[in-house]
């Protein structure tokens, strides 16, 4: 029958490996504790860690696309100003027509209209060159550049064409974008104004064309105008629905990712939350295994130092 014999020096270092596994358990079992988090290190618990990640990729997508709604409703609501603003000028519009072309007025009262469209046109450039966090919202993808200019009675449309690609697109889910922006050239037109004849097309040439018979004294002319205006109006008063339709969307957006970022804290929390009473004891079962270890090593170290010293 043989006999392994089993040196002292194996025995050690199976001793030393022993109090630093359990000194590295109770250093990971601390450091969860201190942080008050069941996962310290991706090597706690990989398998949750892989799904924690995957949360905070998913949150991380979500933040950036509540600034992409947070941005695009602030510019929307800018739109909705200037539209409601141009719906209010239509109005005053239409009942200066009427006024001026009840074929009673003279002089003096065409002037004081004439005087009163001019000043309408100067508030519809204006609005028309509404700008938001320092971007023109009638341009297109033309941001720095103010969506209308004036040279004499014309006014002239210099953002990006509507035969073109004009809008411009925020994302606000994985799999959704969404338009933020009016072309100017469709909500107010353009004009131009040769030989005392407007041409164009939109608010800005049936306004322009009223201040011209308004000047010429044109009363059925004027009365002519009353239709267009009304025709604008109802014209202006869609972009206004189209801006509250989006509205409505990316608030429906908004209230998802909220939704979403409930449902991912809580995810988080039931993955990370440590069992404090749990986590005690395990730390008082660690601490004694180490000091057990400990302990006997000494003693290992002891009884060898002694048949060494024989």
């Amino acid at each position: 029958m043989s006999i392994t014999r089993v040196s002292s020096s194996f025995i050690i270092n199976q001793g030393v490996h022993a109090i630093q596994g359990n000194l590295s358990a109770l250093t990971r079992l601390q450091n969860r504790i201190s942080a008050g988090k069941n996962i310290f290190l991706p090597s706690d618990d990989p398998i949750n860690t892989s799904s924690l990640l995957r949360i905070n990729q998913e949150a991380n997508l979500d933040d950036r696309f509540k600034r992409n709604i947070d941005e695009a409703l602030g510019e929307m609501e800018a739109t909705n100003v200037a539209l409601t603003s141009i719906v209010e000028i239509t109005h005053r519009a239409r009942e200066i027509a009427v006024q001026a072309a009840n074929g009673t007025n003279g002089p003096e009262q065409y002037a004081a209209f004439k005087r009163e469209v001019d000043g309408l046109l100067n508030q519809l450039v204006a609005l028309g060159n509404s700008s938001y966090a320092g971007r023109q919202i009638f341009s297109g993808f033309l941001t720095d550049t103010p969506a209308f200019t004036t040279s004499g009675q014309d006014i002239i449309y210099n953002g990006t064409p509507n035969t073109a690609q004009f809008e411009r697109r925020v994302q606000i889910s994985q799999a959704s974008t969404i338009a933020i922006n009016l072309n100017g050239d469709d909500v107010l037109g353009n004009v131009a104004v040769a030989g005392g004849v407007a041409t164009g097309s939109g608010l800005f040439y049936v306004l322009t064309k009223l201040n011209l018979d308004i000047q010429n004294n044109d009363a059925t002319s004027i009365n002519a105008n009353i239709d267009l205006i009304t025709t604008e109006q109802a014209r202006i008063l869609g972009h206004v629905g189209t801006i509250g339709e989006r509205t409505k969307q990316l608030e429906m957006a908004k209230s998802r990712i909220e939704d979403r970022t409930i449902l991912q804290a809580k995810q988080t929390n039931n993955i990370q939350e440590l069992d404090m009473p749990k986590a005690i004891s395990d730390l008082n079962y660690r601490q004694t295994l180490y000091q057990a270890s400990l302990s006997s090593m000494s003693k290992l170290l002891e009884t060898s130092l002694l048949s060494f010293l024989r």
